[in-house]
Formats: structure tokens, sequence, C-alpha cells
């Protein structure tokens, strides 16, 4: 969804979830841009099923 959305910060943002928890890193704006994201999905019911039907898991 981020790429999605925010297709210019493709590889900006490294995440990482090693040790059963998500960690991303970045520069603080693209991290703020990545929470005002999550924040939007989190709160909407319709969007959250949408990203996560797509979700890949390992």
């Amino acid at each position: 969804m981020l790429t999605e959305r925010h297709p210019d910060m493709s590889g900006r943002i490294a995440f990482d979830s090693s040790a059963d928890m998500f960690v991303a890193r970045g520069d603080p704006a693209d991290l703020i841009v990545l929470a005002d994201a999550m924040r939007t999905v989190y709160h909407d019911d319709g969007l959250l099923t949408d990203v996560l039907s797509r979700a890949v898991l390992d």
C-alpha cells in the first residue's frame, strides 16, 4: 500500500522482522509518512481487509 500511494519512497525504508518484531529504518521524514499510512490502514476496516488479503506470508 505504501508503494502504491508513495511510489517515490520505494527502497527508502528498510524493513526487518527478525526476532518477531516489526522494525522500519529510514529517514525520519519517510518514517513519519509510513506511520501516517499505517495509522490510516489501522483505522479503516475496508482498507485493512484489502491490505491483509494481499499480504504475502513467509
